[in-house]
Formats: structure tokens, sequence, C-alpha cells
């Protein structure tokens, strides 16, 4: 997948079982999402140091929460058990504290 539309015409063709309305708002609201994000990582991290996995999570509980009003505790919990699937050490600490900081 290279770009915008080659990921909007899967979803529309049903390739994948996702919500498009999220998708657009990723689309949308990506560079506010990236500095409300910057805004609340340590003063020695960049958004570029962020696992790719855990942008998508972070990026996805943001969306949910803060423009599809999902209930805030279900998302952060949801998201942060997909982190304790995927990662051994103390991320979902570091990504409870991000979400939390981003939905106020």
């Amino acid at each position: 997948m290279s770009n915008r539309s080659d990921i909007l015409n899967l979803v529309e063709n049903k390739i994948y079982n996702v919500d498009l309305k999220q998708i657009h708002l990723v689309f949308e609201y990506e560079i506010e999402i990236n500095s409300l994000i910057t805004k609340n990582l340590g003063l020695n991290w960049k958004i570029s140091r962020i696992n790719s996995l855990i942008k998508a999570i972070i990026f996805n509980a943001i969306i949910l929460i803060n423009f599809c009003q999902a209930n805030k505790k279900i998302v952060i919990d949801q998201s942060l058990n997909l982190i304790k699937k995927f990662f051994w050490n103390q991320e979902y600490k570091y990504v409870n504290a991000i979400i939390h900081n981003c939905t106020k």
C-alpha cells in the first residue's frame, strides 16, 4: 500500500473489516494527533522513536475517545491489553500515560 487512496480503496471494497470513519479521522487529524502525542512525550523522546504498532494503538485510542465518544476506560483497557500481548516490558505504563493525557 503506497498511499491513502490505496488504503481507503481496500477498506471501501471490504477487504479489511474496519470502520471507515476511523480511517478518515486518522487522515484528517493526523497532524493534530501527532502534535498532541509529541506534547505528552518525555523530554528526550521524539514521536519517531515510538514503535509503529504502539503508535497505531495510541492513534486508535485517541480517535475513539476524542472523536467517536467511546468510553475512555474501556478504550484504554483494550489498548493496554493489546500492548501487553505484543510487548513484554513496561510499555503499557507509558502508553497508558500518553493516552490518558491526550484524552482529557
